[in-house]
């Protein structure tokens, strides 16, 4: 479900060859919450329970961390696949009106896109508070990046869609998910963690591109303190991490990893 396989041609030193490639499926879902249309995303099918979960707990729609949804699949009629998910929580449970939440689809490369009101992509609340086991050792960095790296068989197989996983205190993994989206990724692994209740241990999250302002929002929102990348952060999201007391890591490759916020919280580090 989540390649395809398409005809192509490739042109390499001036010879022609035909060839199979594998793409990454991108397909549209719509996503409603006791019957209203809440948004339209683009996303790689599979864990479409836990995008739709995680991404309501993020944006803070429905953030009961012990109650889990009903949800309801609806299939295109034309090819069998799943076209909307209807999501049924307790009305009093829901913390955002619902009606115009978004004009606009979110699209894969922006999570954010289309929502109305400025204030609701605004983090609010104070720092995280670092606990003693929540210290990460340098000597953990490379190992979870190569951990996430071999769950990330979409990407080996089409070399386009991103990773995203999270690991437990003692470095663990926990659950790794890949999607055109960054964004849809991470929502991925953070439903997954509410769904399996082990969203309390969930400490570091590591991803395969480059950090935007969006996945420290989730990372911030979800209470996972450490956010490692294979590439770069954005200006707003080293901002953003520093302020809000979330440990901030981009260019970790092989053994090498570069600090953008609250490095002191790393351990093996020489002064």
């Amino acid at each position: 479900m989540g390649t395809q396989r398409i005809n192509s041609i490739v042109y390499n030193d001036g010879e022609r060859q035909a060839q199979v490639q594998e793409l990454v499926v991108e397909a549209i879902l719509h996503i409603k919450v006791n019957g209203v249309a809440y948004t339209t995303t683009v996303r790689t099918p599979g864990a479409d329970e836990a995008l739709a979960r995680g991404l309501l707990f993020t944006e803070g729609l429905y953030v009961d961390t012990t109650t889990e949804p009903t949800y309801r699949r609806i299939l295109d009629p034309e090819n069998g696949e799943l076209a909307c998910l209807e999501v049924e929580v307790e009305p009093e449970d829901i913390l955002k009106k619902l009606e115009n939440r978004r004009s606009a689809m979110a699209s894969a490369s922006c999570g954010l896109c289309g929502i109305r009101e400025p204030e609701e992509v605004q983090i609010y609340g104070g720092p995280l508070q670092f606990s003693t086991k929540e210290q990460l050792k340098v000597e953990q960095i490379p190992m979870m990046m190569a951990q996430m790296e071999e769950q990330q068989l979409l990407f080996a197989a089409t070399g386009g869609c991103h990773g995203a996983a999270s690991f437990s205190s003692d470095a663990t993994l926990q659950f790794s998910f890949e999607d055109v989206g960054r964004h849809n990724a991470v929502d991925k692994v953070i439903g997954a963690l509410l769904q399996s209740g082990q969203l309390d241990d969930a400490t570091y999250l590591c991803i395969s591109g480059r950090i935007s302002y969006e996945i420290v929002f989730k990372a911030y929102q979800a209470k996972i303190p450490f956010i490692a990348a294979v590439s770069a952060p954005t200006s707003l999201a080293v901002a953003t991490a520093e302020q809000f007391g979330l440990c901030l890591l981009g260019f970790c490759r092989d053994n090498r990893f570069t600090v953008y916020a609250n490095g002191d919280h790393i351990l093996g580090i020489q002064p």
